[in-house]
């Protein structure tokens, strides 16, 4: 992707998986992208959507 990360964090969220600057919208040149480059991306959305979003064991 050639793409340089400035920032990254990690926050407890209740609804967001994930966010994108570079693509704000999931139109179809982002899930192309998201496609090419992690191939089983659906997979694991669905995953982090399918976990209770009560669990907050932060150690």
């Amino acid at each position: 992707m050639n793409v340089k990360i400035h920032d990254f964090g990690v926050k407890k969220m209740k609804t967001k998986w994930g966010t994108c600057k570079v693509e704000a919208t999931h139109n179809a040149r982002f899930v192309s992208l998201m496609d090419q480059f992690i191939s089983k991306w659906k997979y694991y959305r669905d995953e982090l959507n399918r976990l209770p979003v009560c669990y907050e064991d932060w150690r």
